[in-house]
């Protein structure tokens, strides 16, 4: 019976490089579909109210359940802004959630830096920032820069220091809810 605006985001992302090197990221949203809105509601009549307490009997079936408001939570009681405080025992409360999802791509820039320690192939060991050494598969979609310019792993020597980026997507669902609470006061 509280109104809401929030956001969950659920991300699954995979990392070309590997998740041992210290990376910089930039990110962006496309959206990758239509939305779909749902809406719920939930009715009940007000037994009673304490401080941000309150506590309804539902209808229909008559349990009763408790809801804490948040401070200065605004209902639309007769057609009027009341905050909690002002409801009366018998005021009819209707909480209507409205939900929308939808699927976006992000797409993320990862960069990782660190020094040449071995490299042949598409096999390269980069002593990262923090001293370790770590072995990659590098794939050909795979950019390095050294001194501020573009290089392939073919390019890469021992000893050199070079940023890797690569461009990865990931779908992600964000679900938005809304949720508006209407009533109407004991005459």
């Amino acid at each position: 019976m509280r109104a809401m605006r929030s956001a969950v985001v659920i991300t699954v992302a995979a990392m070309a490089l590997g998740p041992a090197m210290v990376y910089a990221q930039a990110q962006t949203r496309h959206e990758a579909g239509e939305a779909k809105v749902a809406k719920s509601q939930i009715t009940g009549e007000v037994v009673k109210v304490e401080g941000n307490t309150l506590v309804a009997k539902m209808v229909p079936g008559g349990e009763i359940r408790t809801f804490n408001i948040q401070p200065g939570q605004k209902f639309m009681i007769d057609g009027q802004p009341k905050i909690i405080g002002d409801l009366k025992t018998g005021t009819v409360l209707t909480a209507t959630a409205t939900t929308t999802t939808h699927d976006v791509r992000v797409r993320t820039q990862k960069v990782g830096r660190g020094t040449v320690w071995f490299v042949a192939g598409n096999t390269l060991i980069l002593t990262q920032e923090n001293g370790q050494n770590k072995q990659y598969n590098v794939p050909e979609a795979v950019e390095f820069t050294m001194d501020g310019k573009p290089a392939k792993l073919k390019d890469l020597k021992v000893g050199m220091k070079v940023e890797g980026s690569k461009m990865v997507e990931a779908p992600e669902t964000v679900i938005e809810t809304d949720v508006v609470v209407t009533g109407k006061a004991p005459k």
